[in-house]
């Protein structure tokens, strides 16, 4: 459900005025769906057992249920069940909040609610006895889902600052021009556009083709910050990458030195 909700909200969120009625309609369901999921969750959270601070039994009472998950996931989990799309529309009722700037930030204030892709990491944990998954899968699965959920959400954050920009003062109308594609299809088109920049952007190849508008602050700053968390992402999945190649070749590593020491044996030796 966290893996899905993490597709599909971005794209509710970045395309909401250009997909139809009815595939606006399930990506509703389907939003609406994953908050009653967190919803029961978070409840129960609050009844499952936890263990004691020494490890040495299962905290049973309410209160002590309550005080560890308050500590550990709580908030996020608010967050995931907080409709901001509601509040978002009731803050712009009742200020004035004009320019790209504030309405990028109403609109990216429901990416909060993906605050809950941060257990995904304890939901691996808890499926490694039933899937026996080993160390290393386990480390490459995260880091293709964390590949793949980060280009995703970069590429809707790039359409968002793209259609909040001025008009004629965007990267979609510098690389579409004055046909940008509008209905499902177009939808389909521009985020294919905006993935491709988003991977690039995130694995710091950079092909230039697809740029910030010039003399536009707004779309520039979206592109700095989308490159320096883009950057902490990918040094973590090179960084887990290489740690698991590091731990198969250690574990050859002592054959690997003792077959080359019976070769210099047998060549000094003369052993045919």
């Amino acid at each position: 459900v966290i893996c899905v909700e993490v597709l599909v909200l971005p794209v509710a969120v970045v395309f909401s005025d250009e997909l139809d009625p009815a595939t606006s309609q399930v990506f509703q369901a389907i939003d609406n769906f994953a908050m009653v999921c967190f919803l029961v969750d978070m409840g129960c959270r609050c009844l499952r057992q936890v263990p004691s601070e020494d490890r040495s039994h299962w905290e049973t009472s309410a209160h002590s249920i309550f005080h560890s998950y308050a500590q550990t996931d709580m908030f996020t989990d608010l967050l995931s069940v907080v409709p901001f799309h509601l509040l978002g529309a009731a803050a712009g009722r009742g200020v004035a909040l004009d320019g790209p700037a504030w309405q990028f930030c109403l609109d990216l204030l429901r990416f909060l609610r993906l605050g809950r892709v941060m257990q995904f990491e304890y939901f691996l944990d808890q499926a490694r006895p039933t899937l026996h998954l080993s160390y290393m899968v386990r480390t490459v699965l995260r880091c293709t889902i964390m590949l793949i959920l980060a280009s995703h959400c970069f590429a809707c954050v790039w359409v968002l600052a793209g259609e909040e920009s001025p008009e004629q003062l965007s990267w979609l109308h510098n690389y579409f021009g004055e046909d940008i594609p509008t209905g499902n299809s177009g939808v389909f088109d521009v985020y294919c556009i905006s993935l491709y920049f988003a991977t690039f952007t995130l694995t710091g190849a950079g092909y230039g083709d697809v740029t910030p508008a010039h003399h536009q602050w707004f779309e520039t700053f979206i592109a700095v910050v989308l490159m320096m968390v883009g950057g902490i992402v990918w040094a973590v999945v090179v960084a887990s990458t290489v740690t698991v190649i590091d731990n198969v070749v250690r574990k050859d590593a002592p054959f690997r030195q003792s077959m080359d020491d019976v070769e210099r044996v047998v060549l000094l030796q003369g052993i045919p």
